[in-house]
């Protein structure tokens, strides 16, 4: 009794995945001789079900593992064995076209995606008879009317039968009762074989037996009978989409999710229906968390001048901020809409009236309330920087941190240094005032 299945059933081979095995076809050391010789046939599948390990024979006698996923083994069925024709072999030679072979068994077997399938054949040598005895044998080679255990509940969803010659018909048995599950040719014709779809799918449970019977023989001879079963995965496999409109109708199965790239939105298909879950995006929120505000100023009159209270911000354009509504400009200073911690830097350039004189006009702090005026921090003196053999210019610069109530205005104003009166401005936009909230 042979242990290989007809090349018929080579499509339908190449898609089940990973079960448990019921008897041993070759050992390890018989497969690694088999693949030291090359002496595979192409087309036969050849198991090791010991160590669950399962091989495909190519046309150069050559042994290729099958890892039973039918994305992955597609392109080797397409590359080594099948035409397409049905998907079935018109020699032993030709390779397969560009067909997906995926899609077709998928459509053949109305396949989910959620699904694992697997087959169980059994093969008789001799001439196939009607008769009250079971004269299929699994891969020992035994028949008996104790058949194949299931070890877990499945689906029986196909059933398959090919003859050498001659025509005929199986009927699958479950627990030694016939099932409606049949398949086969009423007459011979040039095709040998027949893969028979059922209408009415049948529930196999855990410990359930399967057998096979011939129900009708037209000089049938050698025949191959395959039993195909689905089992769902534990779990459930899904597809993503995507697009910038909200998702088509017809579009995936249920399970499958579909997120609209333009607002975020994901979905996820339910009886049919594409049904909102959340939002990735989230809310919007500011461009910062902590507000902030920038200004500069106008032309200033002399600073060099005793105490000069600065009063040339410009309240007009320049000012940069994430959110006005906590700030107030006006040209002396900037008032604050909530009180808290705020961090401060000013940076003033200062040029002098008269060449080779070094500039010296101090900067500090002002807080303005009700109170009064009061000086913050430190009064920070100038550098000044040697400009084409001139001491015209200078900077003067401070970054510091201060305590405000809501209310209050924080400006700065310029102390003179030195006892002469030659006069020293900052030019317009010479000032950054920076204030930022902690």
């Amino acid at each position: 009794m042979r242990n290989t299945i007809t090349k018929l059933l080579i499509p339908l081979i190449c898609f089940f995945t990973s079960f448990t095995s019921w008897a041993q076809y070759y050992t390890s050391s018989e497969i690694d001789q088999i693949k030291i010789n090359k002496s595979a046939a192409e087309g036969d599948l050849y198991l090791d079900t010991l160590n669950e390990a399962y091989y495909i024979g190519l046309t150069n006698g050559s042994l290729l593992y099958i890892n039973f996923d039918s994305n992955d083994t597609k392109s080797l069925i397409r590359d080594n064995i099948l035409t397409d024709v049905h998907l079935q072999p018109v020699s032993d030679t030709n390779t397969a076209s560009q067909k997906s072979i995926k899609a077709y068994i998928d459509s053949v077997f109305e396949i989910s995606g959620n699904e694992t399938i697997f087959p169980i054949y059994a093969e008789e040598s001799g001439n196939l008879n009607v008769s009250s005895t079971y004269q299929y044998s699994f891969g020992n080679g035994g028949t008996s009317a104790n058949g194949l255990i299931l070890p877990s509940t499945c689906t029986l969803f196909a059933v398959g039968l090919t003859v050498d010659a001659g025509s005929g018909e199986v009927t699958v048995y479950k627990n030694n009762t016939a099932t409606t599950a049949k398949s086969g040719l009423a007459l011979a014709s040039a095709s040998s074989g027949s893969l028979n779809t059922l209408s009415t799918p049948i529930e196999f449970e855990n410990g359930d037996v399967i057998n096979f019977k011939t129900s009708t023989a037209n000089s049938a001879s050698r025949g191959r009978a395959v039993a195909w079963f689905k089992v769902s995965n534990k779990i459930p496999k899904f597809a993503r989409f995507n697009g910038n409109t909200t998702p088509a109708t017809a579009l995936g199965d249920d399970g499958d999710e579909y997120l609209n790239i333009s607002d975020g939105n994901l979905y996820i298909k339910e009886s049919g229906t594409w049904n909102l879950k959340l939002n990735l995006k989230g809310p919007a929120g500011s461009v910062s968390d902590r507000a902030f505000i920038q200004v500069t100023n106008t032309t200033t009159s002399n600073l060099n001048s005793g105490i000069t209270q600065f009063t040339w911000i410009n309240t007009g354009s320049g000012i940069a901020s994430n959110d006005l509504t906590k700030y107030t400009v006006a040209t002396d200073g900037i008032t604050f809409t909530n009180g808290g911690t705020y961090k401060v830097t000013i940076s003033q350039n200062q040029v002098a009236a008269a060449t080779s004189l070094r500039t010296s006009s101090s900067l500090q702090l002002t807080i303005i309330g009700t109170g009064g005026t009061t000086l913050v921090g430190p009064r920070v003196a100038n550098g000044y920087i040697r400009n084409s053999g001139d001491h015209t210019e200078s900077t003067a610069s401070l970054t510091y941190v201060v305590s405000v109530s809501s209310g209050q205005k924080l400006g700065f104003q310029n102390s003179q240094l030195t006892s002469t009166n030659i006069s020293v401005t900052c030019p317009a936009n010479g000032l950054v005032f920076l204030i930022e909230e902690m």
